[in-house]
């Protein structure tokens, strides 16, 4: 395959075109200039443009037109020897170079067989994936990753020819279906394992409860006769302390009759004294007496506190300077009259400067007009207005000493205002500290009135109930013995209801008591089985009731069993899977690792030939695992892997694997152009001559396009090959 012409409208591309020719091709442009934009321009026109890609970075999105027009392209070709047409362009905006077409030049007969999914593939011979890890290198793609499709070519070549089998494609659907089964803790068959142990659990437990069920459900007729039994006798039993409860009857009858008699003297001593209620007020109105005299105590040193804040603003303002003992308006009266002062003293200062400045001229005009003969007068009246300067100057300077004394007493012209200003705010605050002093006073006065009155009134209470309470501890000492005899009577109220009580249910007792029996067991023992045997039934039948109702929730033995027998069947045909996918994976991996002794040297074979040629013969040896991970060695040290290279040889390794995979997977017959983005820049100048040589020997049978920003490629092929290369600039 042949590139003769591309035209593209596609990111920073706006209607540019390359003509291109047969062998090598250098195309030099600064960075930035639309190289890296034409390679995945050619890339796109061969195997389209990936829509279901939605990230920012992706293809559609970051080739957009600049310009906003819609994506296009059209590529001329020679492929098999027939001149073709392809364009590629945006029908709809939701699929950019969506709209495909292929024609022989300069008709309009489509080339069958060709359309836009399957173009790239029919042109080079290969998929995207192998086009794009052989062909299309550069300088940040240098390295190659492991594809499938990759992987399925290399092993075609050295097998049957065949290209629908991959091992990583295998091992990975392999290692799903064993990850399925088991991974660690997880999987089909842990699960079933937890099941199991989950169902064996709930059958164990199961069976435990039916056993439970029938222990009780035996018990419980028993204990039903039993207490049928003793209930029948205690009913016909006579209770032989029935004389002892009528001793105890008579007995209680006295204790009552005395109880009767103390409520009767509490009542009579609780009489003359307040209630219950009025003695809590009482108590509470002593307690409150001492709350108020603290709260006084508070009030004094409130009101001492703003005497001390009144003698301070007192003090300040009485020490302020100019407005001592005056009021505020006092104050603002006499800093205008000094202020009007000032002002008078400036203007005759100024006159009398005015003066001091005319007279002089006066002088000197009179000497001059007299000396002139202007003026028919003695030249000594130019005397005159200096005579008349003598008694203004000691006026000038008294008004000037004046004014200086009044500007500094209020500090500068804006210390008139700031000044009275100041001793306003000074009057205030002294009004306001007097107005706190009046009201904190008041309220001392309000809360002693307050405290004298309520200290007279529970003094006053204390005293009709004890003469000697002459103080407020004393009045709630009084206060807490009335509450005390209130207490006695309410105790000795609920002692005589008690006492009545018992005198009325042991009189209901004797009255009701059955007729003597013959029984040769106490009433009171009988009381005693039945109590136990009543509470064995009770617990037996909440057995019963609990174990009926956690085998509901568990399952019977029976349900259980099958479940249990169906999760071990499944477990063991997914144990069995699971064995045989282990073992299928291993043969697959020891297939895998024959296979890969097989081709990892031919590939290795031809990578080598370029990488002698690259690096001037220093090394001579490639080898290649499975991933195509390359390491090289030079014949007399141990190989070197690619991260123990400098990164410029590195990239001249896998620049002659890629070669070495162009000249292995890349039909020969279609040879699809090589594409090269700044693939070299890490190469030193010598080694950049090597490889050129090398892309120069592969343009005689297969087009090359080398993309690059620097000019030393250039400088050395004008030098040393000029007629075999098209040179090209963006």
């Amino acid at each position: 395959m042949e590139w003769k012409r591309l035209s593209a409208t596609f990111g920073a591309l706006e209607n540019a075109t390359l003509l291109l020719d047969k062998g090598f091709h250098l195309i030099h442009a600064p960075n930035e200039s639309g190289k890296s934009t034409w390679c995945a321009f050619l890339r796109t026109m061969l195997y389209g443009l990936p829509t279901r890609d939605r990230r920012p970075t992706a293809d559609k999105n970051r080739y957009a037109p600049w310009s906003g027009a819609a994506m296009e392209g059209r590529m001329d070709l020679i492929a098999k020897g027939r001149a073709l047409t392809i364009t590629r362009r945006t029908a709809r905006a939701s699929s950019p170079m969506g709209a495909f077409s292929a024609v022989y030049t300069g008709t309009a007969a489509p080339v069958e067989g060709l359309d836009g999914k399957n173009c790239g593939e029919v042109l080079t011979g290969v998929p995207r994936e192998i086009y794009e890890r052989s062909a299309f290198i550069s300088q940040r793609g240098m390295v190659i990753g492991q594809d499938a499709e990759l992987e399925r070519r290399i092993a075609a070549l050295i097998t049957s020819g065949e290209e629908d089998t991959s091992y990583s494609e295998a091992a990975d659907r392999l290692k799903k279906q064993l990850y399925k089964r088991r991974y660690n803790k997880s999987g089909q068959l842990p699960q079933l394992e937890q099941e199991i142990a989950s169902l064996e659990a709930q059958l164990s437990r199961s069976e435990e409860l039916q056993g439970q069920i029938l222990s009780a459900e035996s018990a419980l007729p028993l204990l039903e006769r039993q207490e049928a039994q003793i209930t029948e006798e205690l009913s016909q039993c006579q209770d032989e302390a029935d004389l002892e409860n009528r001793r105890q009857y008579e007995a209680l009858l006295r204790q009552y009759e005395d109880a009767k008699g103390q409520t009767a003297l509490r009542r009579q001593e609780a009489e003359s004294l307040p209630s219950r209620s009025e003695l809590i007020l009482l108590k509470s109105a002593a307690g409150n007496v001492l709350v108020n005299e603290k709260t006084v105590q508070n009030a004094a040193g409130q009101l001492k506190l703003r005497q001390q804040e009144t003698a301070a603003a007192k003090e300040k303002a009485d020490a302020f300077p100019l407005f001592s003992g005056m009021t505020a308006e006092q104050a603002e009266a006499k800093s205008a009259e000094d202020w009007e002062e000032l002002r008078r003293c400036t203007r005759r200062r100024r006159l009398v400067l005015t003066a001091a400045i005319l007279c002089p001229v006066a002088a000197a005009a009179l000497l001059l007009l007299s000396l002139l003969h202007f003026l028919p007068v003695h030249p000594a009246a130019a005397l005159v207005p200096l005579v008349l300067l003598i008694p203004l100057i000691p006026l000038g300077s008294a008004n000037k000493r004046r004014a200086e004394a009044l500007l500094s007493a209020y500090g500068g012209e804006d210390g008139f205002a700031r000044l009275s200003g100041a001793y306003r705010e000074l009057c205030a605050q002294l009004a306001a500290c007097r107005q706190g002093e009046e009201a904190a006073r008041a309220r001392l006065a309000e809360l002693s009135e307050s405290l004298e009155r309520s200290r007279s009134q529970v003094l006053s209470a204390a005293q009709a109930l004890s003469p000697t309470a002459g103080d407020l501890t004393s009045a709630a000492k009084a206060f807490d013995e009335a509450a005390a005899a209130w207490g006695r009577l309410e105790e000795a109220g609920r002692a005589e209801d008690h006492l009545r009580i018992r005198c009325e249910t042991l009189a209901h007792a004797l009255k009701d008591a059955p007729p003597e029996t013959t029984s040769q067991v106490s009433p009171q023992l009988l009381r005693q089985q039945l109590s136990q045997v009543q509470l064995s039934l009770r617990e037996t039948r909440q057995r019963l009731a609990h174990a009926q109702g956690q085998l509901q929730l568990t399952g019977s033995p029976a349900e259980l069993r099958e479940q249990l027998a169906e999760k071990e069947a499944a477990h063991r045909q997914l144990q069995g899977e699971y064995d045989a996918i282990a073992l299928s994976l291993e043969a697959l991996t020891a297939a895998n690792t024959a296979l890969q002794n097989r081709f990892s040297p031919e590939l290795g074979k031809k990578s080598a030939k370029y990488f002698a040629k690259l690096t001037g013969g220093k090394y001579n040896t490639v080898l290649l695992n499975r991933e195509l991970e390359a390491s090289a060695e030079t014949g007399d040290a141990l190989p070197r892997s690619f991260w123990q290279l400098s990164q410029g040889t590195a990239d001249q390794l896998y620049l002659a694997v890629r070669l070495a995979i162009c000249d292995m997977l890349l039909p020969q017959e279609q040879a699809a152009p090589l594409i090269l983005d700044d693939a070299l820049i890490t190469f030193d100048d010598e080694r950049m001559a090597a490889a050129l040589e090398v892309l120069l020997e592969i343009a005689q049978h297969r087009q090359v396009l080398l993309f690059t920003c620097q000019s030393r490629e250039e400088a050395y092929l004008r030098q040393t090959h000029g007629g075999e290369v098209r040179f090209l600039s963006l």
